[in-house]
């Protein structure tokens, strides 16, 4: 699917809903730090989810756990080999520019911090 420039900005103003009322759910709940610690490991599709992890969720990763039907099998595997061929660059952008430019926005600073993702690398 070709994107123009209208059509990623489009996607650039869009959420993902369920998401991000799970997301919402964790933080009114005090549920973060539990939700951190215990998905810290998991690192397999398809691995058993860890006793205790909060409802909220375990129902959004149930829902999820399947790919929705509009998703290009084929685009996905350019981006897969296009990241083969090209991690090196991507992850040092990444790692140089991109996330230490993410800090200079306030919510999304207030995400990595309550993440805790710089500290519990992948």
């Amino acid at each position: 699917m070709p994107h123009t420039e209208k059509s990623m900005d489009a996607l650039r103003r869009s959420g993902d809903e369920l998401a991000d009322a799970v997301v919402a759910t964790l933080f009114e709940r005090g549920e973060v730090g539990t939700f951190n610690s215990l998905m810290r490991y998991v690192s397999t599709t398809g691995q058993d989810l860890p006793d205790g992890l909060p409802g909220v969720a375990r129902e959004y990763l149930r829902v999820t756990g399947t790919p929705p039907d509009w998703v290009d099998w084929a685009e996905m595997e350019r981006a897969r080999l296009f990241f083969i061929d090209n991690n090196v660059h991507i992850s040092t952008a990444l790692s140089f520019a991109s996330m230490p430019a993410c800090y200079l926005v306030p919510h999304v600073a207030r995400l990595l911090s309550a993440t805790h993702g710089l500290n519990y690398p992948s």
